[in-house]
């Protein structure tokens, strides 16, 4: 047993032993493994920090192209400060380089804005909307290729939103919701508040732009080259957008359409027809951009800049929403080329669109900002005599062309106070009656005590008693004949 006992003796010694390298071996280990480890966490930390930043990209490089004049200078603007859309409108109004560049050019507020960056989103707005039973949309394929003109764009408005159907309108296309304050609350606050500032009709419009991720989108899947009839702010809520503006095209290029509506009604508008870039950006969320009406654009998604923090959307694709809260300058009669219009028919003249249609070749771009790009109504139009004086520069345009000359030699304007305070006073009470109807139809309470699915009727409702009333009235003052003839 003692034999077997000290054999035994040995065997647990040389266990022992064996631990005891095993443990000597780990500790050298530890030792050596702890600086190589903390070195390569070193060297990761470092390349992690040379490397470009998987953030937003920055401005210069968002910033493609921006003409002399159209970057809002950011230093000692109130606007700048901002902290809510009364405060933004309150200081842009006084504010010179949006009086000087209003109608007349397009203007990058190249700060994001808090209350604009997320105001609208597709989950959070949109799909509430639609799966609310709201009414649904204006959709444009935009897989076509040949999409050139708003001719591809498909009416699904009179039918019932869904989730489905907005899902595949935005795998690769353009989806947009009209008159948006008369079916979001939020959005009937902000063109009650906008119209209260700048002192014209206005309407909002929400776009979403979907593209399946990582593929490349160019702008033939965005909105087509087109200008509107609208004076618009572009307000960037989600997503990131790349907006090209061009300088208006001269009037000899229009064909086949109403010129505020080139590149739409069957009207196509290419690159060549358009003489100058003026803007190349990719609009960041909480930014704002200012194009006047006339003034050509199209969009696309930019797929290298878009913010991680709303890539994914419902559909699980990249998608970008803006809103763009546009000013009805020329749709219903307020500017100069309606004003001077009513003139002249009350002089007993034609109209100067047929003088024009065989002359438009001959009509300046002095003349035609004249006519186009003046404002004449609301927050940011000239005195009562600066007005005046400018429609009796456009009574006589007409000469030219062979026209009678409707005011004679000799005969001021001072001269026929009468017709022109009667006729200004009357566009200045159609105004009025047009601000109301608006207020109305974007009331947000009652926008949110009506059902989802009955408010775009609620809207048509009273766009039929109040606007196109309003709109029967002018034109049947100005067609009205009140001949005032000079000896």
């Amino acid at each position: 047993m003692m034999a077997k006992s000290a054999k035994a003796v040995p065997a647990a010694r040389k266990t022992d032993t064996g631990e005891d390298h095993a443990s000597s071996r780990g500790m050298l280990l530890t030792v050596l493994l702890v600086p190589l480890l903390a070195l390569a966490a070193y060297r990761l930390a470092a390349q992690a920090a040379a490397a470009p930043p998987t953030a937003a990209p920055s401005a210069a490089v968002r910033r493609h192209h921006l003409s002399p004049g159209v970057l809002a200078e950011e230093e000692g603007a109130a606007w700048a400060n901002a902290t809510s859309f009364e405060e933004f409108f309150e200081a842009i109004v006084p504010w010179q380089p949006l009086r000087g560049a209003w109608m007349r050019a397009p203007l990058f507020f190249g700060k994001a804005l808090p209350f604009v960056r997320g105001f609208v989103t597709l989950e959070r707005d949109v799909m509430d909307l639609v799966e609310a039973g709201g009414s649904g949309f204006f959709v444009t394929d935009a897989t076509r290729k040949d999409v050139r003109s708003w001719t591809a764009i498909v009416d699904k408005s009179k039918q019932r939103g869904s989730r489905p159907m907005l899902q595949a309108a935005l795998k690769n296309g353009v989806a947009a919701w009209n008159n948006a304050g008369a079916l979001w609350p939020s959005l009937g606050r902000l063109s009650r508040l906008a119209q209260r500032f700048i002192g014209l009709p206005s309407n909002a419009n929400v776009y979403v732009q979907g593209a399946s991720g990582g593929e490349p989108v160019g702008f033939e899947q965005g909105i087509p080259l087109h200008n509107d009839k609208q004076d618009v702010f572009i307000l960037q809520t989600e997503g990131r957008k790349r907006w090209r503006v061009y300088a208006p095209p001269h009037q000899s290029t229009v064909e086949g359409t109403w010129i505020y509506n080139r590149g739409k009604e069957g009207n196509v508008l290419r690159r060549e027809h358009v003489p100058e870039l003026l803007v190349d950006v990719v609009l960041a969320p909480g930014e704002v951009l200012y194009i006047p009406a006339m003034f050509p654009h199209e969009t696309a998604i930019d797929e290298t800049a878009i913010d991680d923090a709303y890539a994914a959307g419902a559909t699980g694709r990249t998608v970008a929403t803006h809103v763009t809260l546009g000013f009805e300058t020329h749709t219903y009669g307020f500017d100069y080329w309606f004003l001077q219009n009513c003139f002249r028919i009350k002089f007993g003249g034609p109209s100067l669109s047929k003088l024009l249609n065989k002359h438009m070749a001959e009509v300046s771009d002095e003349e035609a900002a004249d006519l186009h790009h003046t404002p004449g109504f609301g927050a940011i139009k000239g005195s009562k005599a600066e007005r005046l004086d400018h429609l009796c520069k456009l009574l006589r345009i007409g000469e030219r062309f062979g026209d009678k000359k409707m005011l004679p030699d000799g005969i001021r304007c001072s001269e026929v106070t009468e017709l022109t305070d009667m006729v200004l006073a009357f566009f200045d009470g159609h105004l009025g009656r047009f601000l109301a109807a608006k207020d109305e139809i974007h009331d947000p309470e009652a926008v949110a005590a009506t059902p989802a699915a009955d408010r775009a009727a609620r809207n048509a409702r009273i766009r039929k008693e109040k606007q196109d009333s309003a709109t029967k009235e002018m034109e049947g003052f100005c067609t009205d004949f009140n001949v005032v003839t000079f000896t």
